[in-house]
């Protein structure tokens, strides 16, 4: 009776122990792994890993330390990513938050320069090496949109403040650094430099 009576108490336990968790994930969507919940800004896909290819200005391919780097994608796409997102040989394809290379497709040589400043950059510091990542936006191909930082160093503000891209903010701005990426892009107006310098006016659209 008294292993009955210590069985019964310690499963009504475990029942209300769910029940509290039930009611504190319905009042906001829980990031674990065991739930189906896509990327947002709120819950983003985050992780680290070492850089094993640089592709253009913006995107690179991860191999991922977290060893359910699969699972987790899967989760934070809506199991819709293509396959092009993930190679184990390569790991993931991360594009750079905030940062557009469409610039590299007007043929011209001064533009082709900038565009191979910016890779010859990511080539000479990141190749190679470990960089932290969140995933916050997927764009209209369901590339992972993913604020990159190389030992503490935010890449897309870096790129922004260099003048090797406006800040983009057609997927979303980014949710910890908007104000941030916003005083970069004005400081390389201010010194026109990059894209901002007055060769390039024709060229970059300046809306937002």
């Amino acid at each position: 009776m008294i292993y009955k009576g210590l069985l019964l108490s310690s499963l009504l336990m475990v029942i209300s122990q769910f029940s509290v968790a039930k009611e504190t994930s319905s009042e906001s969507p829980s990031c674990a792994f065991d739930v189906f919940v896509p990327i947002s800004a709120s819950c983003p896909l985050e992780g680290s890993g070492k850089v094993t290819h640089i592709v253009d200005s913006r995107t690179m391919w991860v191999m991922p330390n977290d060893k359910n780097a699969d699972f987790n994608m899967s989760r934070a796409t809506n199991n819709t990513f293509k396959n092009q997102s993930r190679d184990r040989s390569k790991g993931i394809k991360l594009n750079i938050l905030g940062v557009s290379n469409t610039i590299a497709k007007l043929d011209t040589s001064s533009v082709m320069n900038i565009e191979n400043d910016a890779v010859d950059f990511l080539s000479e510091n990141i190749l190679g090496k470990n960089v932290s990542y969140a995933c916050y936006f997927l764009d209209d191909k369901i590339n992972l949109l993913c604020s990159v930082d190389f030992k503490g160093n935010d890449l897309g503000q870096i790129f922004i403040k260099k003048g090797l891209s406006k800040y983009v903010v057609k997927y979303g701005r980014h949710p910890k650094r908007d104000k941030e990426y916003e005083q970069a892009e004005l400081e390389a107006k201010g010194s026109e430099i990059g894209i901002w310098k007055p060769f390039f006016g024709m060229f970059i659209f300046k809306k937002k």
